[in-house]
């Protein structure tokens, strides 16, 4: 192939991920629009959660550090690194979770087929 030829391929490449992209964030926004009833989390949930993240999270521990060193208390903390847990973790289970929610079909069998493509 020439360099022409490679660099049209990756520019094709490049413009459908993109397109891909965009089309994942509008429909990932019209499914939490239209079933935001169902997406709830716990208040001590840091992580992919809108405003809060890494210094929430460091502020919470440091608070609760403090409080204990405060008052003579001993404070262990353990770290986990839980930067491949999603490639690890079990799909079905996963999927499973929205049906405990009671998730209308429509959106669990959305999740299914777009996992069952992604694993692919």
């Amino acid at each position: 192939m020439t360099n022409m030829v490679i660099y049209v391929l990756l520019t094709i490449t490049t413009v459908l991920q993109i397109i891909s992209s965009i089309v994942t964030k509008i429909f990932e926004s019209c499914i939490l629009y239209k079933f935001c009833d169902f997406f709830s989390s716990h208040d001590l949930q840091f992580g992919f959660k809108k405003g809060f993240g890494c210094n929430a999270a460091i502020f919470s521990m440091q608070q609760v550090v403090k409080y204990f060193t405060d008052r003579v208390s001993c404070v262990y903390l353990s770290a986990l690194d839980a930067t491949k847990a999603f490639d690890r973790i079990n799909h079905s289970k996963l999927i499973d979770k929205p049906r405990e929610r009671n998730f209308p079909a429509c959106v669990i069998n959305t999740i299914y087929i777009a996992n069952w493509y992604s694993v692919s």
